[in-house]
């Protein structure tokens, strides 16, 4: 999510819509629920986020996000490792 709001920005977005199939992630984003483990990466989505007009987080189930998993996972198959 931090990713995709980051490259949203770099690509002049003013509005963005992301959807995940975690829906747990989506909750914790949603309601600015912060477990420590995970501070971090959420304070960023929520800073990030304050940069466009409209920022939305939903879930939408795997079943229905075959298409968008399958890019993902052919973009981390192909990132080099740091």
């Amino acid at each position: 999510m931090r990713d995709a709001l980051l490259h949203g920005l770099a690509l002049g977005f003013t509005s963005i819509w992301l959807r995940s199939d975690v829906q747990a992630l989506v909750t914790t984003i949603t309601t600015k629920r912060r477990p420590t483990e995970l501070y971090g990466v959420l304070s960023d989505i929520d800073s990030i986020s304050s940069f466009f007009s409209v920022c939305r987080f939903s879930y939408i189930s795997r079943s229905l996000n075959g298409p968008a998993d399958s890019i993902a996972k052919a973009h981390l198959c192909n990132v080099p490792l740091s």
